[in-house]
C-alpha cells in the first residue's frame, strides 16, 4: 500500500511539473502568427470561404485554418485574460465579446482591429458551421466535418503540440493526488501516535 501511495504522489508531482513546464515552454516558443496548441476552446466559426476560426481561452488566442485544415495565422485579441464569445460578423469580420469587458471587439481574418462598430453578426453565423463539430474536449480538441455521409477530421494538431499544451486540469489532478495521499499519510501517523500513547 505504501508503494502505491508513493507512486500516486509521484504522479501528482509529475503532473504539476509538466503543467508549469508547458506554460513556460509555450511562453518562450510562441510567436505571433505561429500555430499554438489548442486548449480550452471557447468556440469556433466558419466563414463563407470555409476558413475555420478557433478561439482558445487558455492561451487567449484566435487561430485561423483554411478549409483543408491548414494553419493560416494566429493572433491575440484584447480579452483581458478572461473567457470570451466568438461570432462571425458581416463580410467575414470576427466579433469577440470578452467576459471581462463591456466592449465588443472587431477584427479581420489577420487580426487587424476594425474600428467600425456598426458591424452586425452575420445571418449565416451558424449555418456555415452546422456540418462541423468540435470533439476531443480540452485534451485533444479537433474539428470534424460531416460530408457526404462521412466524418472527416479537418483540424487536429500533432503529437508535439498536444504534449506541450497546458490543459490546466493536470494541475488540479496533481494537487488533488498530493493533498489526498498526503492527508492519508498524516492521518495514519496521527493514529499511530494515538495508539502509542494509549498503550503507555
Amino acid at each position: 500500500m505504501k508503494l502505491i501511495f508513493k507512486i500516486l504522489k509521484g504522479i501528482g508531482v509529475l503532473l504539476i511539473i509538466y503543467q508549469f513546464v508547458s506554460w513556460m515552454a509555450m511562453g518562450i516558443i510562441y510567436k505571433e502568427g505561429k500555430e499554438q496548441p489548442m486548449s480550452d476552446v471557447q468556440g469556433f466559426v466558419v466563414d463563407d470561404k470555409g476558413n475555420i476560426i478557433i478561439g482558445d481561452g487558455f492561451y487567449q488566442i484566435i487561430q485561423v485554418y483554411d478549409k483543408e485544415g491548414r494553419f493560416v495565422t494566429g493572433w491575440q485579441p484584447k480579452t483581458y485574460g478572461g473567457s470570451f464569445q466568438l461570432f462571425l460578423g458581416e463580410n467575414g469580420t470576427i466579433i469577440i465579446e470578452p467576459s471581462r469587458s463591456a466592449e465588443t471587439l472587431y477584427y479581420n481574418l489577420n487580426g487587424v482591429a476594425i474600428t467600425n462598430k456598426e458591424i452586425k453578426i452575420a445571418t449565416n453565423n451558424l449555418s456555415n458551421q452546422k456540418h462541423y463539430t468540435l470533439k476531443g474536449g480540452m485534451f485533444f480538441p479537433k474539428i470534424s466535418k460531416e460530408e457526404n455521409g462521412h466524418t472527416k477530421v479537418v483540424v487536429a494538431q500533432n503529437l508535439l503540440q498536444n504534449l506541450l499544451k497546458a490543459p490546466f486540469p493536470f494541475l488540479g489532478i496533481g494537487a488533488f493526488l498530493l493533498l489526498f495521499f498526503g492527508a492519508q499519510e498524516t492521518m495514519k501517523k496521527i493514529k499511530e501516535f494515538e495508539k502509542k500513547n494509549t498503550e503507555k
